[in-house]
């Protein structure tokens, strides 16, 4: 089950469930607009579970935030 803020459900209001990993489940939130690219919403399931499973989910977000390549996805913000 996702949350999405209702600032970017207003904006984004298709949503399709893409799948989940070892960490988490993604989503994608598309626009009515065909020249908004849309966004992926990744939910870390149970990211405090223990130590490392913590460290590697924030190491994850570290990455993303610096990472600047076309084909990884940019880390816009972090909500909780």
């Amino acid at each position: 089950d996702f949350f999405v803020p209702n600032s970017v459900n207003a904006r984004l209001p298709t949503s399709v469930y893409r799948g989940c990993g070892g960490y988490g489940a993604v989503m994608i939130l598309n626009s009515t607009d065909p020249s908004d690219p849309g966004i992926a919403v990744k939910k870390f399931i149970s990211p405090f579970e223990y130590v490392k499973k913590a460290q590697r989910c924030f190491r994850e977000l570290q990455l993303l935030r610096e990472l600047s390549h076309d084909n990884i996805a940019r880390l816009k913000f972090t909500y909780s």
